[in-house]
């Protein structure tokens, strides 16, 4: 990996999310670019709940409704510059004006990781409509990071059986193969106790290649429960997912359980789908 697109929500200016990407830029040898949005705002939620094209809502054309969103967002990237340049990240800005998230989606094809903050308010922290639009459409795999920056010491694999879920995993080891001596634990939450699971020699098979520290647990129960209880209390673990928009896990993304996770959850979370 050597491109990662950081996205900086210039009115929330997250410090915690570029320690982590410049983090995880050092680890990996890359360069950092950064795509200034304005789009992750509620303003932004309501109109894209209504379908409003982005041109007609909170865009250059209407930064005169906003006299300070200029110096806000050039006070954003500063911050952004010399956060990375006293972790020596390599950092360039594509363009000083915001993007709405159409043109992020597209960026995101010319990249190899997308790394979004999600924890900007601390009163709400679910997932706005412009981030899981974003993440459900990205054309390279996302990191929702965590608001405050810890070092990753272990992964955390949440399996569901589904095609998309291993393929998240197997991006998150091709992007990430510095990685490979920190301890993965395999999560299988099932609904009964008793399901067949034929499939699951191939994945140790898989993940031994690649993983020299591996576990595997099975939970039953409800998914989002059964991983928030697992997760809860949880420090530097990176959590790898598949499957946003369709399957069991997505469930763990929408606003109605995203709001329990990142509340009282801090932690990266990796995303990629077919």
């Amino acid at each position: 990996m050597k491109n990662i697109l950081v996205a900086i929500d210039a009115e929330n200016f997250n410090a915690g999310q570029i320690e982590f990407a410049c983090y995880l830029a050092k680890l990996t040898q890359s360069r950092l670019c950064g795509i200034i949005t304005e789009d992750l705002s509620p303003v932004s939620d309501l109109n894209l709940l209504y379908q409003i094209p982005y041109s007609e809502t909170f865009g250059i054309s209407d930064s005169s409704a906003f006299p300070d969103s200029a110096a806000q967002r050039a006070k954003s990237v500063e911050a952004a510059s010399k956060s990375c340049a006293t972790a020596r990240t390599p950092f360039h800005m594509l363009t000083a004006n915001p993007a709405s998230t159409e043109e992020i989606i597209k960026e995101s094809r010319f990249a190899d990781l997308l790394i979004l903050g999600v924890n900007q308010d601390e009163s709400e922290r679910a997932l706005s409509q412009a981030v899981q639009m974003i993440v459900s459409k990205a054309e390279c795999p996302v990191i929702l990071a965590p608001k405050e920056f810890q070092e990753i010491d272990q992964i955390l694999f949440a399996y569901d059986e589904s095609a998309s879920c291993v393929y998240a995993m197997k991006q998150f080891t091709y992007l990430f193969p510095e990685l490979d001596e920190k301890k993965l634990t395999i999560i299988e939450v099932r609904d009964q106790a008793n399901d067949p699971k034929p499939d699951i020699e191939k994945l140790h098979r898989l993940i031994k290649a690649h993983y020299n520290n591996m576990d595997f647990h099975v939970l039953n129960g409800d998914i989002v429960e059964e991983l928030y209880a697992l997760l809860n209390g949880r420090k530097r673990t990176m959590v790898i997912m598949g499957s946003f928009g369709r399957g069991r896990l997505s469930r763990l993304l929408l606003p109605s359980t995203a709001e329990l996770l990142l509340k009282n959850i801090s932690l990266p979370i990796f995303i990629a789908h077919t």
